[in-house]
């Protein structure tokens, strides 16, 4: 199925996927593959901050007996890029974004003899791609790595604030030794 990503969030939901073994009037065998892009050339993109681009994301709700997986390419015989790691399933409640240009394929299948459900929204989103040097000057973690930035920045600077405490107390502690010793 191809599907066209906009602005607006899209809903794409199924429990009715089977795979069932038997006789051939109850035999079913399902499976589908979603293909998501973009209109690049009648895409209207609003007016944002400098360093924000527009990507589309695909977040997955449901996944109930079902073999999920998500590739990037710009159609089905191109997705070749896993973009989960080492090829495995996608995790629920995750964004996965990918550039315009590249779109998403995903394939589904459910498990044998299973009742299934399944669910993901897809939209565009305008996306901040900062590095982290960036983050800091503006003061801006709203990207994918933000988060990470931002806690190691603490950590970093909890470190050196308990460094120079362990400095200063050090040193003063020379300075009460001298004044004993005098």
């Amino acid at each position: 199925m191809n599907l066209m990503a906009a602005w607006e969030h899209t809903i794409v939901s199924s429990d009715e996927m089977r795979y069932v073994e038997g006789r051939p009037e109850v035999r079913k065998y399902d499976a589908c593959y979603y293909q998501i892009n973009v209109d690049v050339a009648s895409m209207t993109v609003p007016e944002t901050e400098e360093g924000y681009v527009p990507r589309i994301f695909v977040q997955f709700y449901k996944k109930s007996n079902m073999n999920v997986f998500i590739y990037s390419g710009p159609n089905r015989f191109e997705a070749l890029t896993s973009i989960t790691d080492r090829n495995s399933q996608i995790d629920l409640n995750k964004n996965y974004t990918v550039d315009i240009t590249e779109g998403f394929l995903i394939v589904a299948y459910p498990e044998k003899d299973s009742e299934t459900e399944f669910e993901f929204h897809y939209h565009l989103e305008m996306y901040n791609d900062k590095t982290w040097d960036q983050m800091l000057i503006t003061w801006d973690f709203n990207s994918d790595s933000g988060e990470t930035v931002f806690l190691v920045f603490c950590v970093v600077a909890a470190v050196l604030v308990i460094l120079f405490l362990c400095c200063l107390r050090s040193c003063f502690k020379m300075c009460m030794n001298k004044r004993g010793r005098i």
